[in-house]
């Protein structure tokens, strides 16, 4: 009894087939690891403008908040002007607690010792 075998070399088309799938299977993880990578990057570039947002308020708050108590230590009539950087601010008064807001940032700090009135969109010291 004999026993041929025979070590053919593969069918080529096979081998280029398989080729073909292990390139695109590459190619699908490069795909993922990059929008992967761009989803993370995109996260920390959002994180930081909130961040940046948030600290330009906080700044415009401690400017108004300066000039609001110089205002006031003056007496009636004495006006100062504050810039607000960053997001648009809201300002409401009532009774002794004057509200800023921009943004995310919001605080009522104000009025401890002084009571203010908002009219036609100022802020009135009334001693």
């Amino acid at each position: 009894m004999q026993l041929r075998t025979s070590a053919s070399a593969p069918d080529p088309a096979y081998c280029a087939g398989q080729l073909s799938l292990e390139a695109l299977l590459l190619f699908l993880v490069f795909l993922s690891l990059l929008g992967i990578a761009f989803l993370s990057a995109s996260r920390i570039g959002s994180a930081a403008q909130e961040k940046i947002s948030f600290e330009l308020a906080k700044s415009s708050f401690g400017d108004f908040s300066s000039k609001l108590f110089s205002a006031c230590s003056m007496g009636n009539g004495n006006a100062r002007t504050v810039e607000i950087q960053g997001a648009p601010a809201t300002v409401t008064a009532q009774g002794k607690t004057i509200t800023f807001s921009s943004g995310n940032f919001s605080d009522n700090r104000f009025g401890k010792k002084y009571f203010f009135n908002f009219v036609d969109g100022h802020i009135v010291f009334d001693g």
